[in-house]
């Protein structure tokens, strides 16, 4: 189980620095299926709750996605004048 743990999250994080939250809930997620939840939780000293917490925040769609494109749109804009 640790191999297989740590296989995937180094794949997911080149840098050598510490998995975020959200990374580790990504390989949990697809291990779940051949190990039991309750150990790769423990092994990945992360909390059942945030493991959920975090699992819902990946499957929600970005309410603000709408309004980024517009703010991008317009500074990439005004960028374009600056440099003209």
């Amino acid at each position: 189980m640790e191999k297989c743990i740590l296989k995937k999250l180094q794949a997911l994080v080149q840098k050598r620095t510490k998995p975020k939250q959200s990374k580790k809930v990504i390989v949990i997620d697809e291990l779940r299926q051949e190990f039991k939840l309750e150990a790769l939780l423990k092994y990945a000293e992360v909390t059942r709750s945030t493991f959920y917490y975090q699992l819902n925040r990946m499957k929600e769609t970005d309410k603000y996605k709408e309004i980024k494109r517009r703010n991008n749109s317009y500074l990439s804009r005004k960028q374009r004048k600056i440099w003209i």
